[in-house]
């Protein structure tokens, strides 16, 4: 089976920097990127989704140091122990409200810098109504690029997964 991996990932799989994710849900993502060898991630996404989360990474690799599980709503202000840089953002499944699009904008502001590499795995659901994001997206980053659909690895053709990388977030 093929695995794609992110250019983050040394060679080996391994990344030793820090992740968040942006609207954890089960907290799969997360744990993945923490067992690929990030040496801290902090998962987070509205409280209402913490029990899920903390019982799956509870359930899956226990305590963990490095790992934690964080409420944060998009748009809030960011507890300190959220406060960016981060190396690397993560966010799965993340644009499907479209209202929620500017909080999401305005958080991947706060959470990153000019070294801040951002992934957004997404279900294209509504082009229209997500144009306005992705165009506020490349005014915030140097560097938006979209997977092109002969790269999609071929389990996941078909599904209408989509991945943007935002590098080099603009001063502001």
């Amino acid at each position: 089976m093929h695995r794609p991996r992110l250019p983050e990932w040394q060679e080996e799989g391994r990344f030793a920097g820090k992740v968040l994710e942006l609207g954890t849900g089960t907290g799969l993502v997360g744990t993945a990127c923490w067992l690929r060898g990030a040496r801290e991630v902090a998962m987070t996404d509205l409280p209402a989704a913490m029990e899920l989360a903390r019982a799956n990474v509870a359930a899956n690799v226990g305590a963990a140091a490095g790992l934690r599980v964080e409420p944060l709503a998009w748009g809030a202000p960011l507890p300190a122990a959220l406060a960016g840089p981060w190396d690397v953002v993560v966010a799965a499944d993340c644009l499907y409200d479209v209202a929620a699009l500017p909080a999401l904008l305005r958080t991947l502001g706060e959470v990153s810098d000019a070294r801040t590499v951002v992934y957004l795995a997404y279900k294209r659901r509504v082009d229209a109504r997500e144009a306005p994001f992705f165009a506020d997206l490349e005014n915030l980053f140097d560097r938006v690029a979209f997977t092109a659909p002969e790269a999609v690895p071929a389990e996941w053709r078909g599904t209408g997964l989509h991945l943007c990388r935002a590098t080099g977030r603009r001063q502001t």
